[in-house]
C-alpha cells in the first residue's frame, strides 16, 4: 500500500471576455483566482487573483475589496526591460531583439509600453500567507520574488510564443 505524505491542491477559476473586447492577443482568461494549498503546510497558502484590461496598468483600484493599499506593494513588470537570471535567458525571447515574421510585430524598444497599441496589463493580486513564528516574514518574501519571477518569464513566453501560431486570427473580429 503507497502512503501520501502530503497534498498539494491548487485550484482556478477562469472566466472568458468576450473576443470583441480584446486587441489581437493571446488570452486564456481574463479574470482568474488560483489558490493553492498543501496539506504538508496547513499554515501555508497561496492565493493569486489575475485580471486583464485593456490599459498600460494605470486602473490602481482594479481589485476592488480586497486589501487596503497600505497593505500591498505594487509591482511592476516590464517583459521586455526587466532583467532574468541567466540561466532562463534565450535569445528568441528577448523581446528587445524580437520580431515576428507573421505579423511583422515586434522589436519592444524602450518606452514600448507607451507607445505600443493595442497594449493589454495582467493585475495579478498575489497574497502569500505562511503562520510559522519566525520564518513567516523570509518564507513570505521569498515566495513573492520566485512568484514575481515566474510570472516574468510566462509572460515573456507568451508573447514571443504566440506568433509561432495561427491564431491572432482567432481574436481578431475584423
Amino acid at each position: 500500500m503507497q502512503q501520501v505524505m502530503f497534498v498539494f491542491h491548487t485550484s482556478a477559476v477562469p472566466v472568458r471576455p468576450s473576443p470583441t473586447a480584446l486587441p489581437p492577443v493571446l488570452l486564456l482568461a481574463a479574470f482568474s483566482r488560483t489558490a493553492p494549498w498543501c496539506s504538508f503546510l496547513p499554515k501555508f497558502s497561496i492565493h493569486i487573483e489575475t485580471k486583464y484590461e485593456d490599459n498600460k496598468g494605470s486602473n490602481g483600484n482594479i481589485f476592488v475589496g480586497e486589501p487596503k493599499e497600505e497593505e500591498t506593494e505594487v509591482c511592476f513588470v516590464d517583459i521586455a526591460y526587466d532583467e532574468i537570471p541567466e540561466r532562463h535567458y534565450k535569445d528568441s525571447e528577448d523581446l528587445r531583439y524580437f520580431k515576428s515574421e507573421k505579423t511583422k510585430r515586434g522589436v519592444l524598444k524602450e518606452g514600448w509600453i507607451d507607445s505600443q497599441e493595442p497594449i493589454m496589463c495582467s493585475y495579478k493580486l498575489v497574497t502569500v500567507k505562511f503562520e510559522v513564528w519566525g520564518l513567516q516574514t523570509r518564507v513570505e518574501q521569498f515566495v513573492h520574488k520566485v512568484i514575481r519571477d515566474v510570472l516574468l518569464l510566462g509572460h515573456r513566453q507568451a508573447f514571443a510564443w504566440m506568433f509561432c501560431y495561427n491564431i491572432i486570427g482567432l481574436l481578431d473580429p475584423g
